[in-house]
């Protein structure tokens, strides 16, 4: 499970570089879509993996 932990913090630490990214530079209204689009994805993989584990620890 130390894997599956790492890659959770991981996801979410890259989740938190995307969004100083964006609010530290001036991107175009479509380039901040399509990092939303990414940060929504890699959330939903996150959640998803945050649920099995919770799953698996029968909790």
């Amino acid at each position: 499970m130390g894997n599956l932990t790492t890659a959770i913090r991981n996801g979410k630490s890259t989740i938190e570089g995307l969004y100083t990214t964006m609010n530290d530079f001036n991107f175009s209204k479509n380039i901040r879509k399509s990092i939303n689009e990414v940060i929504s994805s890699i959330q939903e993989e996150i959640d998803y993996w945050e649920e099995l584990k919770r799953e698996e620890n029968g909790e």
